[in-house]
């Protein structure tokens, strides 16, 4: 918002509010991290302005406390008709329970999505969320970091295993445990994944082994496991040897060994 009232302010009547249409019209970016505040107008104010970005393909709006009133009201209706929206960058959001009302309307056009650290739980997903993610069928890269999701977390890469342009897998910090890893073991393996973080998850060595294993003929080129308690690699070298397509492995704050970064 403050980037339009500067436009405003600047321009001189009645070329500012033709200059203004213009822009709104051109815009395909839009970052408003951290700065939506009722000094600046509140969600209300974004979504006006939303409503007729209709070339917006990047938005960012993290960093900000939406309600479920401004999700339902304000940020739902907005995103429903941003149609060539390609990335939604939308963490530290503490979205909660209205998750599945902001996922419902999100549109199919979406290549990559950012919803790390939104206080989401194993009971959050379990509402409409998961079939608003299947719909998501050109995602690339998703993002659920820092996300207390547990066991839960297995039930959304099941989803996941249907949305076949995805590359990357952000689960770092969402509570894995080797059960965990386990289970997401084989759904890791149907999907195409070049990208996949594990990192700061409670894994021993057995839940690394159990998941590499599984992706031994992957097309894997970059893999997380820092700071997930790996005290003992010597099981897990071999297995990494096996994925060919491997570029880099981050190994970090293992207690194995100071930088332990391979590439």
């Amino acid at each position: 918002m403050a980037y339009f009232k500067r436009v405003r302010a600047v321009l001189r009547p009645p070329m500012a509010k033709l200059e203004t249409q213009r822009l709104h019209l051109e815009l395909t970016g839009l970052d408003v991290a951290g700065r939506i505040t009722p000094s600046s107008g509140g969600v209300a104010a974004l979504a006006s302005h939303l409503a007729v970005l209709v070339r917006l393909q990047r938005l960012t709006i993290s960093r900000n406390a939406f309600s479920s009133r401004d999700v339902s009201e304000f940020l739902a209706p907005a995103l429903a008709h941003m149609t060539q929206l390609q990335r939604l960058e939308v963490s530290n959001a503490r979205l909660g329970p209205a998750l599945a009302t902001l996922a419902c309307v999100l549109p199919d056009s979406l290549e990559r999505l950012d919803l790390a650290g939104n206080d989401i739980t194993s009971a959050c997903e379990r509402s409409g969320f998961l079939t608003a993610l299947a719909k998501l069928i050109r995602l690339r890269h998703i993002s659920l970091a820092r996300n207390a999701l547990g066991s839960g977390a297995v039930e959304i890469v099941k989803v996941l295993t249907k949305l076949h342009a995805l590359q990357t897998l952000d689960l770092r910090q969402v509570h894995l445990g080797d059960s965990d890893a386990a289970n997401l073991a084989p759904l890791l393996q149907q999907i195409g994944l070049e990208t996949l973080l594990l990192g700061s998850n409670s894994l021993t060595v057995d839940g690394a082994c159990a998941i590499t294993a599984r992706l031994s003929k992957s097309a894997l080129l970059h893999l997380d496991l820092s700071a997930a308690g790996l005290h003992d690699i010597t099981p897990l070298v071999p297995l990494l040897c096996d994925l060919h397509a491997l570029q880099s492995v981050n190994l970090r704050q293992n207690g194995i060994s100071e930088g332990a970064c391979w590439a």
